[in-house]
């Protein structure tokens, strides 16, 4: 009896100029398709920068990051 193991689940670091939400241009809207597809399988935390004011998309973000497993999106303010 052959018992099956699950894939090892890396933990990703994904450091961008700007937050990739809403994902409305070409730059963000890769980086947030790339997040969500490897949020599915692993853990993926966002470091980027963010202007005052910007919670909401970073916590709609962060909301992407934990669709799959355990991750993060951080901020930084310029």
């Amino acid at each position: 009896m052959s018992y099956l193991k699950a894939p090892p689940t890396l933990r990703i670091l994904i450091v961008t100029p700007s937050i990739p939400y809403p994902p409305n241009w070409g730059f963000g809207i890769r980086v947030f398709q790339i997040v969500r597809q490897l949020s599915q399988r692993h853990s993926v935390s966002v470091l980027c920068y963010a202007n005052e004011g910007d919670d909401d998309k970073v916590a709609a973000l962060a909301e992407v990051c934990r669709s799959g497993r355990a991750g993060t999106a951080q901020m930084a303010v310029r």
